[in-house]
């Protein structure tokens, strides 16, 4: 009986398929084999590692992952490396609560290697222990808001700019008209209760004088030495002391290693996010990993119905 051709064809394409598919998968399967004897020779306990770096805009990404931390029984202690000058305040608020709520179920250490000011610092200022360099800035605790006008370089320009509005203070920071007195006083009581509540948590949180507290909430940053002489910060130190303290705090032998994890992938399984990729922002490779891989079976799925079809009419 003679070999059809056109099967012959299918053969060869369905090896290329997964030859590609597996020269895909192949990395993940050396990584997880490597984990796995490393796993085999040393104990390992796992920590939450996140970074909080630049401007301080959406909370969601962060506070997702310290809520996935803090779920997960595998992993026994979160590290925030914080690098940042603050940012939005109501966000700030809103990952300062986060980290408050998986402190009460494991221990969360942050540690400033340049900057943490702010809202960075009201972020991790109830973390359970805070570490910071000597030389790092620490504190700018307090509220600006800013009111640019552009009125009289448009006027010199003979540019004229009218506002329609409905409620006295609607246009209170329209850039292209006069600001008042009453648009500052309002604004100026904006400020304060915003910095009234920096000021209330952080000296809750760290267990600081509120009466004191134009010596520490006066916008001012300050060296690490000078914050830990003002109780805003635990310990002067670099990562590698953050890092000690929590095998310390975890009581683990010495024979133990601290694995440092920075997401968890809710259990899916590689071929699972190989072919779908992750529903949040994941690794680069994985996503293009995916695509690879869709565009393969397409070719594939396409090409093979083709043919059948192809060979169907000949049968007939």
């Amino acid at each position: 009986m003679k070999h059809q051709p056109g099967w012959t064809f299918i053969g060869i394409l369905k090896n290329l398929f997964f030859g590609l598919l597996f020269i895909q998968v192949l990395p993940f399967l050396i990584s997880g084999i490597k984990n796995t004897i490393a796993t085999i020779d040393h104990k390992y306990i796992e920590v939450g590692f996140v970074t909080l770096r630049g401007e301080i805009g959406d909370s969601a990404s962060f506070v997702r992952q310290l809520e996935e931390f803090e779920k997960n029984v595998d992993v026994k202690a979160v590290m925030i490396k914080v690098d940042s000058p603050g940012g939005l305040p109501a966000s700030s608020q809103v990952m300062s609560q986060a980290v408050l709520r998986c402190k009460e179920k494991k221990p969360v250490v942050a540690f400033a290697e340049n900057l943490c000011a702010s809202g960075a610092y009201y972020t991790v200022c109830g973390a359970t222990k805070i570490f910071a360099n000597a030389s790092s800035l620490v504190g700018s605790i307090g509220a600006a808001m800013r009111a640019q006008n552009f009125k009289d370089l448009f006027e010199s320009w003979k540019v004229k700019s009218t506002c329609i509005k409905a409620g006295e203070y609607k246009a209170a920071l329209d850039p292209f008209q006069e600001i008042r007195k009453i648009d500052t006083d309002y604004l100026q009581l904006i400020a304060d209760d915003t910095y009234n509540q920096f000021v209330d948590d952080v000296a809750k949180l760290r267990g600081l004088d509120k009466e004191q507290h134009k010596l520490w909430a006066n916008g001012k940053v300050f060296t690490g030495n000078q914050a830990l002489a003002l109780k805003l910060i635990d310990e002067l130190g670099s990562g590698r002391n953050a890092v000690d303290y929590m095998k310390t705090i975890l009581e683990i032998s010495d024979d133990t290693k601290l694995k440092f994890v920075t997401s968890v992938h809710g259990g899916k399984g590689l071929m699972q996010r190989l072919l779908h990729g992750d529903d949040d922002d994941g690794d680069m490779s994985t996503r293009v990993t995916a695509g690879v891989a869709r565009f393969i079976a397409n070719v594939y799925h396409q090409v093979v119905t083709e043919i059948s079809s192809s060979q169907s009419q000949l049968q007939v």
